[in-house]
C-alpha cells in the first residue's frame, strides 16, 4: 500500500483527516482566520504540504455541504507529484458581503 507523507508547516496547521472512516479523501483545515472580500478569490492557508509517490496526484475539492450552505466556492485544484509547497485552498466569495473563514 502506498503511503502519503504529510508535513505540518507551522503550529497552526491541523493534520488532514477523514471526517468519517469511509470518506474517499482527507479534509484540509484552515490555518489562520481569513476575511474574503466580496467577489474576490484567495488562496486560503493550510500550512500543510504533502509528498506524493511517483505517478500520483492529489486534488483539493469542495465539500458539497459547504457549497450548498454558503456563498463560498472552492475551486478544484490539482497537486502534482513534484509540488512540495504549502497547499492552498482556492476560494471564491460570490456574495456581496465579506465572509470570514475561521481557523480550523
Amino acid at each position: 500500500m502506498t503511503k502519503l507523507q504529510i508535513k505540518l508547516l507551522s503550529e497552526n496547521a491541523t493534520m488532514p483527516k477523514r471526517a468519517n472512516e469511509t470518506d474517499s479523501g482527507l479534509d484540509l483545515y484552515v490555518s489562520e482566520t481569513t476575511v474574503i472580500e466580496p467577489h474576490t478569490t484567495v488562496a486560503v492557508k493550510t500550512d500543510v504540504a504533502i509528498n506524493l509517490p511517483y505517478g500520483y496526484e492529489a486534488q483539493v475539492r469542495p465539500r458539497s455541504g459547504k457549497s450548498l450552505k454558503t456563498k463560498l466556492r472552492v475551486a478544484l485544484g490539482t497537486i502534482d507529484q513534484t509540488y512540495h509547497k504549502e497547499i492552498g485552498i482556492i476560494t471564491d466569495n460570490i456574495s456581496n458581503e465579506p465572509i470570514t473563514v475561521k481557523r480550523g
